[in-house]
């Protein structure tokens, strides 16, 4: 023990003493695109799945149409929602929701795709786009269904270059109600 290792420091012939530490193998999913995907290994996914993989998480993701019956994915989401359409079952196929789905996600070790960021999490989809464009007012209505819904996190990989009072204070209520709001910062400048 540590008296051990203390005496052992105090012998004029060792040059250092430590614990003899354990170490343990780190998350290596057995999905077959893992390996490409570098970000994951860049934002140390390994070691924090070592701690959790989000399985104590809500996150609703605010998007264009999501592919429900996606085989890396369809065990992962709970509450759709289509805001267009009121549906509660079925909503648009869409790449892009999709994709945000899936990196955040993507349920890991099961031999398909990748692997998400979070792959405990689940995902309540919400639709909130008709093809590429979306209002302002169904994004509102997007963000009260997340919020009643039990979301933890809100993430919307939308933007406008105009200012909303209205969706602001929607922002601004689910923020003091304990959300966090993961937004897109914008792919034009």
């Amino acid at each position: 023990g540590y008296t051990a290792l203390k005496e052992i420091k105090k012998n004029p012939g060792v040059l250092y003493a430590e614990p003899d530490y354990k170490v343990q193998l780190l998350a290596n999913p057995t999905d077959p695109e893992f390996p490409k995907q570098w970000h994951l290994n860049k934002i140390g996914a390994s070691q924090a799945w070592d701690t959790s993989k989000g399985s104590k998480t809500t996150v609703a993701v605010l998007d264009d149409g999501f592919d429900l019956q996606h085989p890396d994915l369809k065990d992962r989401f709970i509450k759709p929602y289509d805001v267009l359409t009121g549906s509660k079952t079925s909503m648009p196929v869409s790449q892009h929701g999709t994709h945000v789905f899936g990196i955040i996600a993507a349920s890991i070790d099961n031999g398909i795709g990748g692997t998400g960021v979070a792959p405990g999490t689940k995902i309540i989809p919400v639709n909130v786009f008709f093809k590429s464009m979306a209002f302002t007012s169904d994004i509102i209505k997007g963000i009260k269904y997340a919020v009643d819904s039990g979301a933890d996190i809100i993430n919307m990989s939308l933007g406008t270059s105009q200012y909303s009072r209205a969706f602001d204070e929607s922002i601004q209520a689910a923020y003091k109600k304990g959300i966090l709001i993961v937004a897109a910062s914008g792919n034009d400048s």
